[in-house]
């Protein structure tokens, strides 16, 4: 990123950060990169308050622009407007999304414990949902948690399950952004971890019960207004999980049509950024219905 932002500076190519989130930056090299690049760039905006308070602490970043997360720009012609697929028989589909969280086998940390009971902690939840006599619809949003989401199975192929209870989507790298939005498209419900999986949940107008492994989740859950369904994944009690999920269902319907406002409205404001930045909206007109 500093190596590209100083070939523009020098090119006199303008350098653009749009609609950027924080993450950690811990070491002082990368935050003096980070500084020199963010300081280049031509245009700085953020996808949340708590991304602009964290620049702040590099450069003076007062002036910037707060807009949303990108992906709420993306056409979804998949999408559905409402999610009817357990009204027929009165089962829903509840997509769950597990993260390789400490997997030590891939996560950069490694903690057998935390990994273990996280695991332990979701099998339990799933067991649960199909007791309740709901479907499951596995599905990833990045490679390594493919295995995850086996060990969770693993965990809950003891219990008495219909041929039609679970499905598993392909793994994220198997698909089109269209095909896994089609997918996931499928659930009323989820129970995801990783942003994109919140994200592209949210898209389709889908509740999630996010379990946030880092603070851009808690970001996004607010700024959703979904703050009251993000739990820290180091601190999941099960009855907790279960309450906070009865409570999404009842009010599935509200909770999805709010997404729903919230998620044309940042395409709103996604159109004006672009118009701003190229002389043109870059996505659909906010009146469709995808």
């Amino acid at each position: 990123m500093l190596f590209r932002s100083v070939l523009c500076r020098v090119f006199g190519v303008p350098f653009f950060f749009v609609s950027i989130g924080k993450s950690s930056i811990e070491r002082p090299l990368s935050r003096f990169f980070f500084r020199i690049a963010l300081r280049f760039a031509e245009y700085r905006s953020y996808r949340d308050q708590d991304s602009k308070i964290a620049v702040q602490t590099l450069i003076d970043a007062r002036s910037d622009p707060v807009y949303p997360d990108l992906a709420f720009s993306y056409s979804c012609p998949a999408v559905q407007t409402s999610h009817s697929n357990g009204s027929q028989d009165g089962r829903l589909v509840v997509g769950v999304s597990p993260i390789a969280y400490c997997d030590p086998r891939v996560w950069p940390r490694k903690d057998e414990r935390r990994y273990a009971a996280y695991v332990s902690q979701l099998a339990e939840v799933v067991r649960w949902l199909i007791k309740e006599r709901h479907r499951v619809l596995f599905f990833t949003t990045d490679g390594p948690d493919i295995t995850t989401v086996h060990d969770v199975q693993t965990l809950v192929s003891g219990s008495a399950i219909d041929a039609d209870t679970i499905q598993t989507l392909p793994g994220s790298k198997e698909q089109s952004p269209d095909s896994l939005l089609r997918g996931i498209s499928g659930a009323d419900l989820a129970i995801a971890s990783r942003l994109h999986g919140v994200v592209l949940s949210h898209l389709n107008t889908t509740p999630v019960l996010a379990l946030s492994f880092d603070p851009k989740v808690d970001a996004h859950m607010k700024v959703m207004g979904q703050q009251d369904y993000c739990l820290n994944i180091d601190h999941l009690q099960f009855d907790t999980l279960v309450e906070r999920f009865n409570a999404l269902k009842v009010l599935r319907e509200r909770e999805s049509a709010h997404i729903r406002c919230t998620a044309l409205a940042f395409r709103q404001k996604l159109d004006i950024q672009y118009d701003h930045l190229f002389g043109r909206p870059r996505s659909n007109p906010v009146t469709d219905d995808r």
